[in-house]
Order: C-alpha cells, then sequence, then structure tokens
C-alpha cells in the first residue's frame, strides 16, 4: 500500500492514528503473512 503526504510529521501521525491502528491493521492483518515493513521516504 502506497500513501502520500505532505510530511513527514503527517506521516508519522498517520502511522499511529485509530484509523490505521485499528482500522487498516485489523481489515489487512489476515493478508499479511509478518509485520508489515513501513518506510517513509522525504524529497529532498
Amino acid at each position: 500500500m502506497l500513501h502520500g503526504f505532505d510530511s513527514v510529521v503527517n506521516a508519522k501521525a498517520y502511522l499511529q492514528s485509530n484509523l490505521f491502528t485499528t482500522d487498516v491493521v485489523r481489515e489487512l492483518g489476515q493478508l499479511l503473512a509478518a509485520e508489515p515493513e513501513i518506510r517513509i521516504y522525504e524529497e529532498v
């Protein structure tokens, strides 16, 4: 899954939000064979 954010701060906030931690992870959890690998890239 790929998301775009306007800042690293907002990307990290999303990863700690209820939307991500409860909804996204819960719904996709059964499709994941392992813990998701999460990377945040910043354009410089």
